[in-house]
């Protein structure tokens, strides 16, 4: 009787065993990704920048962001992304708080993403010129809205015109600057800059170019006869004259 009962319970075993082996893997549970957002980003003074928020499955109930520079940096929260402002240069960290929920299961995540608020800076692609030569001005990290004007100190050395390029006139040095007005944003306000791009040096004389060589230097030329008729052929020879070269 009781060797009936260890086979019976044997049997019942085994089955089990064989039951949880057949489950296939995809009807196990698997917990959802976390949500996420980039971990750095760069924004320009007087513009914004957008974030956005993986939800990874999860449904975004709500979220909150707070900066921890607010002079530096500040920033709109939505279910999608969160918007970035610059306000002048340097760094934020921004701490943002994400409530999601799935199925009737909810959680609290929380993200950080450091931005860095990058200026205006102004510099010149050269920094010598000939007389009568020409360069440019480049501005970078500036939000599309903002006008820019330049200005040379020296006028009757180099003069800069209004898309930034400035043409040498005369000898000397002239120092080149860009006015950059940034547009009014939620948090920012209109801000004027005076940018250097440098200085500019102007050189006497046009760039040379270089020298071509005299191959009839040395050389001379003699003929066969001491007089030549009308109509007449006579020989020439070339002689000092470099081998191979034509002249």
């Amino acid at each position: 009787m009781r060797l009936r009962n260890l086979k019976g319970f044997a049997a019942l075993a085994l089955s089990a065993v064989l039951a949880a082996a057949s489950v296939p893997i995809s009807t196990i549970p698997v917990e959802a990704a976390e949500p996420a957002a980039a971990a750095s980003v760069t924004v320009k003074q007087n513009g914004t920048k957008k974030v956005a928020i993986q939800k990874n499955g999860w449904k975004i109930i709500e979220v909150s962001t707070q900066s921890s520079k607010p002079s530096v940096a500040q920033a709109l929260a939505a279910k999608s992304a969160i918007t970035i402002y610059g306000i002048q240069k340097g760094k934020s960290t921004f701490t943002t708080t994400i409530r999601v929920k799935k199925g009737k299961k909810t959680k609290t995540y929380t993200l950080k993403t450091v931005a860095t608020i990058a200026a205006p800076s102004a510099a010149l692609a050269e920094s010598e010129l000939a007389e009568g030569g020409a360069t440019s001005v480049s501005i970078s990290h500036i939000v599309k809205k903002a006008t820019v004007t330049y200005t040379s100190s020296n006028k009757a050395v180099a003069t800069v015109d209004a898309k930034g390029t400035v043409t040498a006139v005369s000898a000397g040095k002239a120092k080149i600057t860009a006015k950059v007005t940034l547009p009014k944003t939620k948090y920012a306000k209109k801000a004027s800059l005076k940018l250097s791009a440098g200085t500019i040096k102007v050189v006497q004389g046009k760039k040379e170019e270089a020298d071509t060589p005299d191959l009839t230097k040395n050389a001379s030329i003699a003929t066969s006869s001491s007089s030549i008729e009308v109509g007449k052929t006579t020989e020439l020879s070339v002689t000092g004259a470099e081998p191979g070269k034509d002249f």
